[in-house]
């Protein structure tokens, strides 16, 4: 907080920007999910999936 009001944000706007991006972040999931729930229910390891590194 010391750092965002040194920088000239009000504390109410900046509490505000930090709960949207919770908000966000807790309802859309993270890319890795998918590969890793792919490859649980295919009995694979992750690291037989070439298309992996091109989505993370």
């Amino acid at each position: 907080m010391p750092l965002a009001t040194s920088l000239g944000i009000v504390p109410v706007r900046f509490g505000v920007i930090v709960r949207l991006n919770q908000d966000i972040g807790q309802r859309k999931p993270t890319v890795a999910s998918v590969p890793l729930m792919v490859c649980s229910v295919v009995n694979e390891a992750v690291t037989f999936m070439p298309w992996t590194a091109l989505v993370l």
